[in-house]
């Protein structure tokens, strides 16, 4: 019996399930020698209702969910928003400031920064009809850590791997020598 794969995207999941189905050759069928209905697709419609084994492969990723670090890195992975960060990382600055430093409009600024507000990483004050707009750096602390952690791990295992090797090219040149 053949095996045919099939992926069928599930609502709201990050990753996509791996379905097999055992395919009965057309000889094996009820209606063998026949071809399937018009509109069928080339498969007969019992076939389409058949419920498939499933064979799960893959983990999802939201099991390492972390919405804030989401939403910084999110904020924080567009040109527009970092060079805003930039320019309120030199001093604080209005709203139509920012906005006239961009070829964008000022609707599309806003929206940029209303993201960057979102993430922590802007702080808004009114005064008068003036929209203030001041850096806050502090959660970028915590996407450093992250980032530090990761390099770190990532430091290590290579450190092991070319230890690893170097210890096998020293063991092969011993071997070839006797």
């Amino acid at each position: 019996m053949a095996t045919a794969l099939a992926f069928r995207p599930r609502v709201g999941a990050l990753v996509d399930e791996l379905e097999v189905r055992d395919e009965v050759p057309p000889d094996n069928r009820n209606n063998a020698g026949t071809t399937p209905p018009v509109g069928c697709a080339g498969a007969w419609p019992g076939d389409l209702l058949t419920p498939m084994r499933q064979a799960r492969i893959l983990t999802h990723m939201d099991e390492y969910n972390d919405p804030r670090l989401d939403s910084l890195f999110g904020a924080m992975s567009d040109a527009t928003r970092r060079a805003i960060l930039a320019r309120l990382a030199q001093s604080d600055a209005r709203v139509t400031e920012l906005a006239s430093a961009f070829t964008i409009s000022l609707n599309s600024t806003s929206k940029h920064i209303r993201v960057l507000e979102r993430a922590g990483l802007v702080t808004r004050s009114v005064q008068g009809r003036d929209h203030v707009l001041s850096l806050n750096a502090g959660p970028m602390a915590e996407a450093a850590g992250w980032l530090e952690f990761y390099r770190q791990f990532w430091t290590d295992r290579l450190a092991a791997l070319e230890t690893f090797v170097i210890k096998k090219r020293h063991l092969g040149k011993q071997g070839s020598k006797q």
